[in-house]
């Protein structure tokens, strides 16, 4: 189906998720403890060698993490792209982000960040040779996505559901080695991996 692809952005667009909550902070909050732990000495090195960073993230959701960047890095441009609509809007408003649909790769960025998004696409490989081409010498692809075939853990949460896993949401999963393979083969190489959180 040629309209395949559009269909599943309209859907993403309208029907993914619910307009922004408190849960979407609860959350949000949690997650840049595990950003700024992660990317520590990234930014440790970005300090010492002067680097006002290029930063862009696919599925930005409400700007939580682009306005870290630009807490921690005062002179870093930053953008993203995302489709639910209230998302860009609270991102818009909160923090003074505007969000676009769509991955610029007109630009070059010391940083891409895609986390929990890959997932969500019809063609993980097409997207992951586009940030690839899109990084400066140097640059960093930083990215989450769900490796569940070697082990089914619940998250902290109450029991285990196929559901929660094999969602419709989840077009792609992946086992640990596929994933790297599939990186390889778009032109990146692991050089930081965390597999626990």
């Amino acid at each position: 189906d040629p309209g395949a692809e559009e269909k599943m952005r309209e859907y993403y667009r309208k029907e993914y998720r619910p307009g922004p909550s408190v849960q979407n902070l609860f959350t949000g909050q949690r997650k840049l403890h595990y950003h700024a732990h992660f990317l520590a000495e990234l930014f440790k090195q970005w300090r010492k060698d002067g680097v006002d960073p290029e930063v862009f993230e696919v599925g930005e959701a409400i700007g939580m993490f682009l306005n870290m960047m630009k807490t921690t890095f005062p002179k870093a441009s930053v953008s993203g792209s995302e489709l639910t609509l209230s998302f860009r809007r609270v991102c818009h408003h909160e923090y003074g982000i505007d969000l676009s649909e769509e991955f610029d790769d007109s630009r070059k960025y010391d940083l891409i960040a895609s986390y929990k998004v890959l997932e969500h696409q019809a063609f993980p490989d097409r997207e992951l040779k586009r940030y690839a081409a899109a990084l400066k010498p140097g640059g960093f692809l930083y990215i989450s996505v769900p490796t569940w075939f070697h082990t089914m853990s619940n998250f902290g949460m109450d029991g285990f559901t196929m559901d929660y896993y094999y969602d419709k949401n989840h077009i792609n999963v992946w086992t640990r080695q596929l994933f790297e393979t599939l990186l390889a083969k778009c032109g990146l190489e692991v050089v930081k991996s965390n597999y626990v959180f």
